[in-house]
């Protein structure tokens, strides 16, 4: 989409930048870390040349929402099958609430650190996608290559945390001094659904495929009817219906295992057989087992993976430290607060899908003005959900919060008070969070996965691990009890609110890094502003990335009063000039 008449004035200048950059051939320049596609590899077709405008601010936000949409719609349907779980255990025994809260932290770690690695099949689609649209001519039969190595690297992800999954998972949490009753349902679980993650990884890359060609509805459609699955099928595993033993959390592990199965048979089936996806070539095998090209997958995955991971790391971190030192009361309130953090948090991680791919597909298409637009946006976009739920959660905490456990019976009264709190500091780590995620996506959009990685492992991890050392080893702290029993115990209470209000700091520090990484290696993708920053200090490259950035701000407002001509007169000599 795009709207000539709210371009920028600054536009020609960049625009000029653009086409230079169009006459040159499209060969991987080196930094690029991009796959190379080999030429008996590529299916070629006759596309029309894409025109090389500006889109709007105003069409960014439509085409990014227009992504966007579908995957936060979709991460909403999946967190929606985790309160629905949540629902169920409360129904069955409200102690089961506590194992849920480690066995959700856990598996959303080892589950991140699997399709976050897959990023980067999604980020190679759209950017092939988006040199397609730009030369007219496109290896599409590549794209369908790329699925089909991703599939090769889910696999081989797999192998490994299967295995944690069923030996080690359980040991993990005996180690931090959880609950024998919480670690044992644990155990249970895990093994029940190990055999399904392999099938998860598997569909993860599907649904990576449609969101690098831009076809997030699919993603969506697939995802509801995953959803459905494991929610009809844990019931009568959970509640022992249809003539099954009343299995509870357990029974929840097998469900998502059979579930997740036969989503992943049907999808496959319709990503051979529609006649929409043949130009893919998914069905052939040809350049399947190409070991360079995975490994550069892997490459530029993993680190996204290893991010994804130590985000939720420091979450499970927070945890481990609420149940060791507040018992199954501290859990449970953390698995209330956690139904909010699953709905917020995935479906800002559906944004970050979006705002990848379409990062990925301006780069390919050298439309640099828009990518940065499709970064900056999204990273807005990321506040809006979490402002809300505050806003849902101030007056209605208490209702939210009997959704799972009995609030009007005395025994819940320390759970019912700390959930109250806990739900209302978990929007501000939302808040923190999905800051975090926009400016990790954008910046993957630009590869540049190594950098995030550092940030969150540095500042959500380490960082709000040692605040959280500080804090339990403070003379203050100490001399409270070490288990929460009543609701009285006020001092404590106070003590784990504050424990509760640390995951947001880090993440808050990651973001700020993220945000000023992207501002800086945004404006160093085209041939011209890499040969500018060739001999510059990165304190050089950031100061340039700012300026550039803040002279561009005053002019989108002038857009609305001059047409193109006018303003390609006007501003062309000072941004010639600029740069």
């Amino acid at each position: 989409m795009t709207n000539s008449s709210l371009q920028t004035p600054g536009a020609s200048a960049e625009t000029t930048s653009q086409q230079t950059d169009h006459r040159r051939q499209d060969t991987p320049q080196e930094g690029d870390n991009v796959i190379a596609i080999d030429a008996n590899d590529q299916s070629q077709i006759q596309l029309p040349l894409q025109s090389n405008e500006i889109l709007s601010w105003t069409g960014v936000l439509y085409d990014l929402l227009k992504q966007a949409g579908p995957n936060a719609l979709r991460g909403s349907v999946v967190a929606t099958r985790y309160v629905a779980i949540a629902y169920f255990l409360g129904r069955i025994d409200e102690r089961l609430l506590a194992p849920n809260t480690l066995v959700s932290l856990v598996e959303s770690l080892l589950v991140v650190l699997g399709s976050r690695s897959l990023n980067s099949v999604s980020a190679e689609i759209g950017r092939l996608n988006g040199a397609t649209q730009l030369d007219g001519i496109g290896a599409v039969g590549a794209l369908g290559a790329v699925l089909r190595q991703g599939s090769v690297l889910a696999a081989a992800i797999s192998i490994p945390i299967c295995a944690m999954y069923y030996f080690a998972n359980h040991r993990f949490l005996e180690l931090t001094g959880q609950h024998e009753f919480a670690v044992d349902e644990a155990r249970k679980y895990f093994q029940a659904a190990m055999p399904g993650f392999l099938a998860l990884m598997l569909f993860t890359v599907q649904q990576r495929f449609f969101q690098g060609i831009k076809q997030s509805t699919a993603a969506l459609y697939s995802s509801a009817l995953h959803s459905a699955l494991i929610v009809g099928l844990s019931y009568p595993f959970m509640f022992g219906k249809l003539g099954l033993p009343q299995l509870g959390l357990t029974g929840a592990g097998y469900a998502f295992t059979a579930a997740t199965w036969l989503t992943l048979i049907s999808h496959t089936v319709y990503l051979l057989l529609a006649k929409s996806l043949s130009q893919y070539k998914i069905n052939e095998i040809g350049d399947t087992f190409n070991l360079t090209k995975i490994i550069q997958l892997a490459r530029v995955g993993i680190p996204s993976g290893i991010q994804s991971a130590m985000e939720n790391a420091a979450n499970l971190v927070s945890s481990l430290f609420l149940g060791h030192l507040g018992g199954l009361n501290a859990l449970t309130a953390d698995q209330v607060a956690l139904q909010v953090a699953q709905v917020v948090s995935i479906s800002n991680n559906g944004l970050g899908g979006a705002i990848n791919p379409c990062v990925s597909n301006a780069r390919g298409a050298k439309k640099y003005t828009d990518l940065r637009r499709y970064g900056y946006v999204g990273m807005l976009l990321g506040t809006v959900l979490p402002t809300l739920a505050f806003s849902v959660l101030l007056p209605l905490h208490q209702s939210f919060t009997h959704i799972f456990i009995d609030t009007n019976n005395p025994k819940n009264a320390a759970v019912v008070d700390l959930a109250k709190y806990f739900l209302l500091l978990e929007p501000l780590r939302q808040l923190a969070t999905g800051w975090q995620a926009t400016t990790s996506s954008a910046l993957q959009g630009l590869t540049d996965t190594k950098f995030p990685m550092i940030a969150t492992i540095a500042c959500a991890f380490f960082f709000n691990l040692a605040l959280l050392f500080s804090l339990t080893a403070s003379k203050e702290f100490k001399n409270n009890p070490t288990n929460v029993t009543t609701s009285a115990n006020e001092n404590n209470n106070t003590n784990l609110e504050i424990l509760y209000a640390l995951k947001a700091v880090g993440f808050f520090m990651a973001a700020i890094f993220n945000l000023g990484r992207f501002v800086m290696k945004s404006h160093e993708v085209s041939d011209a502003d890499k040969a500018e920053i060739k001999d510059k200090s990165l304190r050089e490259r950031f100061c340039r990335g700012v300026r550039l950035l803040c002279s561009s701000a005053p002019r989108v407002d002038a857009a609305l009063r001059v047409n193109d001509a006018d303003a390609n007169n006007l501003y062309a000599p000072l941004m010639s000039g600029a740069r």
